[in-house]
């Protein structure tokens, strides 16, 4: 069985029983409103060419999938076969459940960009093979409508047009290693920013459990946030990576056709609150908890890192370390938080107004 056989049923729309089975995936999937797939543990579609396996119909609303592998790489297959394993485009009330996203090769297992009340529930993202060049991507990618970001249409396409993603949520997920590749190296987050005021907002990400793969160049995060607003990281269990949580910024935005300007001043974040998660981190920088820093000159704002536990788990390679290193961050809280550090103050504040740092517990035997 094949694509094509997949496709003539989402067409029909509404309830969907996938049979157990293998599916050859050669062709992507495009599913449209009102269509509820449902696959047992037992359906596996196998992707075969360099293309996504999923995608939705742009301004598509009310879908739902739920179950099955989703394999990134079938055989024959290269591994630098780089391409989404899936995306979310335009569309909006959207849940993807207890899907499992398997050896992810070089780009995104789900790109949700420019959509709305989109919730990634009790899914597994196992195995990620990095493209070395561009270490950047994550597995789950929360993204604007570009040209650059998404280039499945023409650049002039009206479905291009900075759109930015609002209620995301991403509960309950696994990020871990394959039988083939190493856990993704980046679990969620974005990389770039729109040519525009427009922010990705209100995203909850909470409950999930992820096993990092230490880092490539500057990046091994579980959350990289750029241009979000309200944004709560609760509750979540990690090991190995580098850095928990990167807030950063740039001066290069994207315009709605692709192309990019290098002296940009619309991004930054706001309102980032970061409680209640256990860290175990992979040390390769001096800021291995949060960081914080802006490069375009916009000072984030209202960050708050709160009742967390930050780990080091190699403490005789860099004696100077931060659990939070915040530069250029307005109404920064960090408070009630417990780390292994090793020296008297590790929470480094550099260029910020407004910042209140206070019982914090320092342990050199956790």
């Amino acid at each position: 069985m094949n694509s094509g056989y997949i496709q003539e049923l989402l067409n029909k729309k509404g309830y969907i029983l996938l049979p157990d089975g293998d599916y050859t995936i050669t062709e992507t999937l495009f599913i449209g409103s009102d269509t509820m797939l449902v696959m047992s543990p037992k359906v596996r579609l196998i992707r075969r060419a360099n293309i996504p396996i999923f995608g939705t119909i742009p301004y598509s609303r009310n879908i739902w999938i739920k179950g099955g592998v989703l394999n990134g790489q079938g055989p024959g297959l290269s591994s630098d076969s780089y391409a989404n394993i899936s995306y979310i485009f335009q569309s909006e009330h959207i849940t993807l459940e207890n899907v499992v996203f398997l050896d992810t090769l070089g780009s995104h297992s789900i790109d949700i960009n420019a959509s709305k009340d989109v919730s990634i529930l009790n899914c597994r993202f196992l195995g990620y093979k990095v493209n070395t060049p561009e270490p950047f991507r994550e597995a789950i990618q929360i993204d604007f409508a570009s040209a650059n970001a998404l280039p499945i249409f023409p650049p002039d396409s009206p479905y291009y047009d900075l759109a930015c993603c609002e209620n995301i949520r991403i509960l309950g997920c696994t990020f871990d290693k394959s039988e083939r590749y190493p856990a993704p190296l980046n679990a969620i987050g974005t990389h770039s920013q729109p040519n525009s005021t427009e922010k990705s907002r209100n995203i909850l990400i909470a409950g999930n459990v992820a096993k990092g793969s230490g880092g490539v160049g500057a990046y091994g995060f579980f959350v990289n946030c750029v241009n979000f607003r309200n944004v709560k990281i609760i509750d979540n269990l990690v090991e190995g990576y580098t850095r928990f949580v990167r807030i950063y910024s740039n001066k290069t935005e994207f315009r709605a056709d692709g192309t990019k300007i290098t002296d940009g001043t619309n991004s930054y974040c706001d309102n980032i609150q970061i409680a209640g998660n256990t860290a175990t981190l992979y040390e390769r920088y001096m800021a291995n908890g949060v960081y914080g820093i802006s490069y375009n000159g916009v000072p984030h704002r209202n960050i708050q890192v709160m009742n967390n536990i930050f780990i080091s788990n190699k403490l005789d390679s860099l004696k100077t370390h931060y659990m939070a290193d915040f530069n250029l961050v307005n109404n920064v809280v960090v408070t009630n938080n417990t780390n292994n550090m090793v020296f008297e103050n590790p929470i480094r504040i550099t260029d910020c107004t407004s910042y209140c740092v206070y019982n914090n517990n320092y342990f050199s035997n956790l």
